[in-house]
């Protein structure tokens, strides 16, 4: 009687081992969970579900390796279907007070380390899904359920110390997730300063909107016409073919470079992109056209006169922040009116054009055509010269106000009567109403104020602001109720819990998401 009582106590006390983590009463550690692993090697962060909340405990991954490789399936464990670190030959160390089950749950993992400038393939591989950050910014996002795959990204390092964060979550079935870096051999050198010719232009990339890390070149245009209209083919797509490849198109920026001989006469100049461009035709010195701000795609035509014949240097720069990319210019002979200006806003639910005449332009009217593909055009109005505002300089401005609904982009130009009688065309402005920005929101890098502000730039009668941080977890918000366009909001966040870093502010209406900007707090 006592071996079988014996043998049922031992049997009680086997199952209530056996029982799975989750179904006990289990405490995580109060770690940091912001703490970096410094050198090469991780703090990997675990939690009791998909969405990275809910910590469990804490596992140093990778030491001993270059870069804190590992390739780890997390089923390390004497009980089937838990991951318990004691057991995992990649950990070094751990806080767990209790096995974590190996279904449902996620990972962020941190390693700040010291790098030597150069080019580097980062690899990470996940089932499912897994994401790579290098100083703040999203290098790799496959944040889905998957089999198990392999993805590498090409970046430059800078000397120093970067922080490097991997988040990764597991859902059902299988689960592994790696990580590995190689030393990348490309080199595209000093940055050139050559300009193209017989209208052939130089392009330079770089990565980062601001030329940060340059990537290589190659040509653009024909020998026939300095035109450039690309979309570098498609969305988020890489650009190949150059010294360091591939470049994603996020988050990049192309200087273009032409020199070019003009005889005498008035020329308009038009160049567009989405996001920002801005054209020089002295070498950057000074910017003919200057739209340098993230928005939908848009064009800008402006004449120059040439008094005699001239050769100049033009530079155009572009950059692209993220979702839809291009970049045009073209260059004409002016029209016997002279443009001074020739430029398209949506705004208040409807387009407005306006445009700019010099003193000894000799309009009669113009008739304002609009195109749904850019290609046919039909007349929706006509402004007659008596229309004219003058200034004080004796240019002329004019003003058409399309209220017709808008689905998508609309091309409008103008066919300008002249009083002697010739017709010609002014260039295209594209008008996106889908892409237009109703907010503004700086600065960028906050001071020791703390002080943030937002414009509209129509009336907007529930206005909402929502401050995240890089992992998208929500710090701080601010109702602003209803504000009238230009009104200017101001946002003191002296007691909000920001710490130094990134964050994501978002400007809301009607609870949709209407406007993002990325801030700094230094």
């Amino acid at each position: 009687m006592k071996s079988k009582l014996l043998l049922v106590f031992i049997s009680g006390l086997m199952v209530f081992a056996l029982t799975p983590t989750h179904a006990q009463t289990c405490t995580a550690q109060n770690n940091n969970q912001n703490q970096y692993y410094n050198g090469s090697g991780w703090y990997a962060f675990f939690y009791r579900n998909e969405d990275l909340t809910s910590y469990h405990g804490r596992v140093t991954l990778g030491t001993g390796t270059t870069y804190g490789s590992f390739d780890d399936n997390f089923t390390a464990g004497w009980t089937t279907g838990s991951y318990d670190p004691d057991w995992d030959g990649d950990a070094s160390a751990n806080t767990f007070n209790c096995i974590l089950p190996a279904e449902t749950f996620s990972i962020r993992l941190r390693q700040k380390r010291n790098w030597t400038a150069g080019m580097y393939n980062f690899t990470v591989g996940a089932d499912d899904g897994v994401r790579l950050y290098i100083d703040n910014v999203l290098i790799i996002d496959e944040w889905q359920a998957q089999v198990y795959a392999t993805f590498t990204m090409p970046y430059y390092m800078s000397n120093g110390n970067h922080d490097i964060v991997i988040e990764y979550y597991e859902q059902t079935g299988s689960q592994r997730l790696s990580y590995s870096v190689t030393n990348n051999a490309c080199n595209p050198g000093a940055v050139p300063t050559t300009y193209g010719t017989n209208n052939v232009w130089k392009a330079y990339y770089f990565d980062g909107k601001n030329f940060d890390t340059y990537r290589g070149t190659n040509n653009i245009g024909s020998t026939s016409s300095p035109m450039i209209n690309t979309n570098f083919g498609g969305d988020a797509v890489n650009i190949t073919g150059l010294a360091c490849s591939p470049l994603l198109t996020e988050t990049f920026s192309v200087r273009y470079r032409l020199t070019k001989t003009f005889t005498t006469g008035t020329y308009l100049f038009t160049a567009g992109g989405d996001d920002g461009y801005r054209l020089s035709i002295d070498g950057g010195a000074t910017w003919l056209i200057n739209n340098w701000s993230d928005h939908g795609y848009g064009t800008t035509g402006v004449t120059h006169k040439f008094t005699s014949n001239t050769t100049v240097n033009m530079i155009l720069e572009y950059y692209e922040n993220h979702s839809g990319n291009q970049v045009y210019f073209d260059v004409g002979v002016a029209l016997p009116v002279s443009l001074v200006k020739f430029e398209g806003r949506f705004t208040n639910s409807e387009s407005t054009l306006n445009w700019i005449t010099t003193p000894e332009s000799t309009e009669d009217r113009f008739i304002v055509e609009r195109s749904a593909d850019g290609r046919q055009f039909n007349a929706i109005g006509t402004v007659p010269a008596s229309a004219a505002i003058p200034g004080i300089d004796g240019n002329r401005t004019y003003s058409f106000r399309d209220p017709g609904p808008l689905a998508t982009s609309a091309f409008y130009r103008l066919k300008i009567i002249d009083r002697n009688g010739p017709e010609k065309y002014s260039g295209i402005v594209t008008i996106n109403p889908k892409a237009t920005v109703i907010a503004k929101i700086y600065p960028t890098l906050i001071d020791q104020n703390k002080q943030l502000f937002i414009q509209t730039d129509r009336n907007t009668p529930d206005m909402e602001v929502v401050i995240r941080n890089i992992s998208g977890q929500q710090i701080f918000i601010k109702k602003l109720g209803a504000m009238a366009r230009g009104q200017i909001a101001t946002l003191l966040l002296q007691d909000a819990p920001l710490s130094r870093g990134s964050y994501v502010v978002q400007v809301l209406a009607g609870g949709a998401v209407m406007h993002k900007q990325m801030i700094m707090i230094p």
